[in-house]
């Protein structure tokens, strides 16, 4: 029998995202995990402080993977076309992590620095993102607030099964984002809402 490699906190993470988006956040528990695993679950508490600190671990590591891939598909990007691309991205995400949804909706813990600094580029990028509009620093926060909470609810109703009717989710789904910055205005007028 091969030896067992070693397990970190980061293995117990990636482990509990899976299982995650295979049972559901709320489904997501340390006895479940112990067992995928094949460990006790006392032997969890070597690299977890509990149910709280999984979740918050999978939030800042989720967190990050968003801000990574927004990043990809933003880069060389402007206006219009940069918000779609991170509104899509975020999409996209959610699409590949349902399980994760709840956990990129947390606001950052203010006590942890990790969490922090990723918040933190989520907003330098953002704010670069909506750099191309005609907004105050305020309204630019305004502005990826509404993307933000038009995007996550678009995805959370996706996930639920709530779009019955047969057009394409992705149509709706750029529609909405345009619709929605049509209400910023452009630097430039070159570019086409």
């Amino acid at each position: 029998m091969a030896p067992r490699a070693k397990l970190t906190r980061e293995k117990v993470l990636t482990k509990a995202a899976r299982l995650a988006n295979v049972k559901g956040w709320d489904n997501l528990n340390l006895h479940t995990l112990a067992a995928e695993l094949g460990i006790k679950p006392p032997s969890l508490y070597n690299h977890i402080k509990g149910l709280a600190d999984l979740k918050h671990g999978l939030a800042i590591q989720s967190s990050r993977a968003l801000v990574e891939q927004i990043k990809n598909a933003t880069i060389g990007k402007s206006g219009v076309n940069a918000c779609l691309g991170m509104a899509f991205a975020y999409l996209e995400f959610a699409r590949a992590n349902p399980g994760l949804l709840p956990a990129i909706a947390v606001a950052p813990d203010r006590a942890n620095e990790e969490h922090m600094t990723i918040d933190k580029d989520f907003m330098a990028m953002g704010i670069a993102i909506m750099s191309g509009f005609k907004l105050s620093d305020t309204e630019r926060v305004h502005g990826l607030r509404a993307l933000r909470c038009a995007t996550h609810g678009f995805a959370v109703l996706e996930q639920e099964q709530g779009f019955g009717i047969d057009i394409n989710p992705d149509e709706s789904f750029e529609w909405m984002i345009r619709k929605l910055i049509a209400g910023f205005p452009l630097e430039t007028e070159s570019e086409n809402i």
